[in-house]
C-alpha cells in the first residue's frame, strides 16, 4: 500500500487488549495455521514451533530484553520513534536501488548504496527489511522482531569519511539507531598489512 508504519497505525483499527492470559497452546496453533496458509500444507507444525521458539529466544537474548535499546545519537525527531515493519511489495526500491532484504555480516556491517555501514556486532548475521518513506527516509527493520533498527535520510551524507572500508553509522548525517554502536577508531583505520617485514 506504500504507506509508512506510522500512517498504518493512525488509519487502521487496533485490536482490543487481552483481558485474560494467553494460552500458549492456542498461540502455537494460530502460528501453525498462519504458516500453513502462507507456505502450504508441506509445512509441519513441529517446524513452526521450532522456528517460533528460536525467534522468541533471540528476542529474549537480545539487548532489548534489558531495556537499553532506546538510546540514540543524532536523532531526527520525526523518525526517532521505533516502529514496526510494514509489508513492502518491491524487491528493490525503484528510486534508490535499496534491496528489500539485506544481511548484516559477521562483522556487524551491512552494505547500502555502496557504503559498508557498521551497525554493531550485537546485530551480526541478522536479516533486515528495508523501507523508503515518501519523504526519502530509509528505514531498516530486524527480521526476528520486526522493529526498526536504524534509519537515515537519503541520499546518504557522511559527516566524516574514515580512511578504512567500514563507516560507523554514527558518521551518517541525520541517522537514528535503536542502540548505536560505539565509535572505535580501530574500525575506521585501514587494515594492517599481513606481509612480513624483512629483518
Amino acid at each position: 500500500m506504500h504507506i509508512t508504519p506510522a500512517q498504518a497505525w493512525d488509519n487502521f483499527p487496533h485490536a482490543d487488549r487481552p483481558t485474560e492470559p494467553i494460552d500458549p497452546d492456542q498461540m502455537w496453533a494460530k502460528i501453525a495455521k498462519g504458516y500453513h496458509l502462507a507456505y502450504g500444507s508441506d509445512t509441519h507444525a513441529g517446524d513452526v514451533v521450532d522456528r517460533a521458539d528460536k525467534a522468541l529466544s533471540e528476542v529474549a537474548a537480545s539487548d532489548r530484553a534489558h531495556g537499553h535499546d532506546n538510546a540514540s545519537t543524532q536523532q531526527d525527531q520525526h523518525h526517532a520513534a521505533p516502529s514496526t515493519v510494514a509489508h513492502v511489495t518491491h524487491e528493490v526500491n525503484p528510486v534508490w536501488a535499496i534491496p528489500h532484504e539485506l544481511w548484516i555480516n559477521k562483522s556487524g556491517v551491512v552494505r547500502i548504496l555502496g557504503h559498508g555501514l557498521y551497525v554493531g556486532s550485537r546485530f551480526k548475521n541478522r536479516k533486515l527489511y528495508s523501507n523508503v518513506t515518501d519523504d526519502n527516509h530509509a528505514e531498516f527493520f530486524t527480521d526476528h522482531d520486526g522493529e526498526k533498527l536504524f534509519s537515515f535520510p537519503l541520499p546518504i551524507t557522511l559527516l566524516e569519511r574514515p580512511p578504512g572500508g567500514q563507516i560507523n553509522i554514527n558518521h551518517v548525517e541525520g541517522m537514528w539507531h535503536r542502540r548505536p554502536p560505539a565509535l572505535k577508531p580501530n574500525l575506521s583505520n585501514p587494515r594492517p598489512s599481513r606481509r612480513k617485514t624483512p629483518h
